[in-house]
């Protein structure tokens, strides 16, 4: 039996964009007849050791203090040091045809030894601009041969700009069948953490503003996050704004099924799993026109949506615009719902395994 190890910084229970990248996908490889480890950091309440969907899950650290959001480091640099250490005893004491790092934390793959028959593979599911940034992203891009990125146009930037030759474009995949489209869409979604980096707030300005120019649909502010109890309190009386906070699994597909336009006005992006959902629902996304905000090309690339300058006046523009021109909005979603079915997580393992080739 083939095995793989995947090493990531926080794994399910923890929710966000890489932890549901790394189940389901790690999900497939176990289908698919691999042994599948995960090692990982986890709260100091969290098994060491436990089974999630057939994958071995090792906590080889747990710590209430990893995540520091009001720090200017959000996260402990010394528990940074300890994972990257454990995870190259794990490896030396343990055989893997395949190891796939996420890029988060930064210091297990620089400083672990892959033997030389193991496939090794650095996911990215961004890019961060900056001085610091280029000399630690130069680094990583030097760690391993192999590479994954999360879109198409981070593949061309990485590929450009750090000379990385065998990169694939490896999307986090939905399972298309799960998703509809409601005959009778309405309204507007913002759907992620309610987090600055995510301009939320954004969102909701530029409702505000479209109804002023005539617009009479609502709002919906789906998801948690550190800026959810202040959004309620600034906007909660608004009777168009409605802000949800964490939703099931059936109300999120039940939201991107029946909303209008799906807002994600993010400075920093990959390939948000949220632009796939809503490409698989037939609701356009738009997206603002920040340098690290992969939503841009993965909205250009599957023409399912618009990329406008960042600001609310700007997004309230593309909104009245959208919802007055059904030809213009017809198209992206059209256009989304055929470029959806590249994304089923099948054909995106399939593409996945043909990137690792041989492994031994």
């Amino acid at each position: 039996m083939k095995r793989l190890l995947i090493v990531t910084e926080l794994f399910f229970p923890s929710i966000g964009g890489q932890e549901v990248r790394y189940l389901e996908l790690g999900g497939l490889f176990v289908k698919n007849g691999w042994a599948v480890d995960v090692v990982t950091i986890g709260s100091r309440e969290s098994d060491a050791k436990q089974q999630i969907d057939g994958m071995t899950v090792h906590r080889l650290i747990r710590s209430s203090t990893y995540r520091r959001p009001d720090a200017r480091l959000r996260r402990d640099p010394k528990i940074m040091w300890s994972f990257a250490l454990e995870v190259k005893r794990h490896l030396r004491k343990h055989h893997y045809n395949a190891v796939l790092f996420n890029i988060w934390p930064l210091l297990p793959q620089l400083i672990s030894r892959v033997p030389r028959n193991t496939v090794a593979v650095v996911d990215w599911c961004e890019h961060r601009s900056g001085v610091a940034w280029a000399t630690a992203n130069t680094l990583i891009s030097r760690s391993t041969r192999k590479h994954i990125c999360v879109s198409e146009g981070l593949k061309r930037l990485l590929s450009k700009r750090y000379r990385i030759r065998d990169i694939e474009s490896i999307p986090s995949g939905i399972f298309t069948g799960q998703y509809s489209v409601s005959a009778n869409k309405s309204g507007l979604l913002f759907f992620g953490r309610l987090s600055h980096h995510k301009r939320p707030e954004e969102a909701i300005s530029a409702t505000i503003l479209a109804r002023e120019h005539g617009f009479r649909e609502h709002l919906t502010v789906a998801g948690g996050g550190p800026l959810l109890d202040e959004l309620k309190s600034k906007y909660g009386h608004l009777d168009f704004i409605r802000i949800l906070g964490r939703v099931s699994d059936e109300e999120k597909l039940n939201l991107f099924a029946s909303h209008r336009l799906h807002i994600l006005p993010s400075v920093r992006e990959g390939f948000p799993r949220t632009v796939a959902e809503s490409m698989a629902s037939g609701t356009p996304t738009i997206t603002t026109n920040h340098a690290d905000n992969g939503t841009v090309g993965v909205v250009q690339q599957y023409r399912a949506g618009v990329v406008v300058e960042p600001g609310a006046g700007q997004i309230a523009d593309a909104v009245l615009q959208l919802t007055n021109n059904t030809e213009e909005w017809h198209g992206y979603h059209r256009s989304g719902l055929d470029g959806s079915a590249e994304l089923d997580w099948q054909r995106v393992y399939d593409k996945f395994i043909h990137h690792l080739g041989e492994v031994g």
